[in-house]
């Protein structure tokens, strides 16, 4: 191991992979005690939303530390953008188109079941550090 001091650069690159890495963690700790509450981690995710919030904030701040992260952050909003509008666009017009032939057949009318605005941070997130995470593993785009 070498005993030259990192980088400014370096230091940041360094920063934004674990900030990545915690953040991607916090994120499924996150959705495991949102939608499994008799799991341990209900009692922590105050905690878990903060530490979700910090890590998001330090990728944002060191999101072109070099070309790389940058590449990296560029593919996970891209995609991220891509799947949000897609899903709160026809997410509402499939329940409603589904709704629309049960009511056919059932004759009873049938409300709106599944509010996107409340999955719609989920979604974006997860579509975010899937494809931060698929681009790491297959190299950036």
């Amino acid at each position: 191991m070498s005993s030259t001091p990192l980088s400014q650069r370096e230091r940041r690159v360094r920063r934004h992979n674990i900030a990545s890495l915690l953040a991607f963690l916090a994120y499924l700790a996150f959705i495991a005690a949102k939608y499994f509450p008799a799991s341990f981690l209900g009692d922590i995710s105050p905690l878990l939303a903060l530490a979700l919030l910090a890590t998001i904030i330090v990728m944002f701040r060191t999101r072109n530390a070099d070309e790389y992260t940058a590449a990296l952050w560029r593919v996970g909003t891209s995609i991220a953008f891509v799947i949000t509008v897609v899903f709160l666009l026809m997410v509402p017009f499939a329940e409603g188109f589904v709704d629309g032939f049960m009511e056919a057949h059932t004759g009873e009318a049938r409300g709106q079941d599944l509010p996107t605005s409340t999955h719609a941070l989920p979604i974006t997130l997860g579509s975010f550090f899937l494809a931060n995470a698929w681009a790491r593993l297959r190299g950036t785009m």
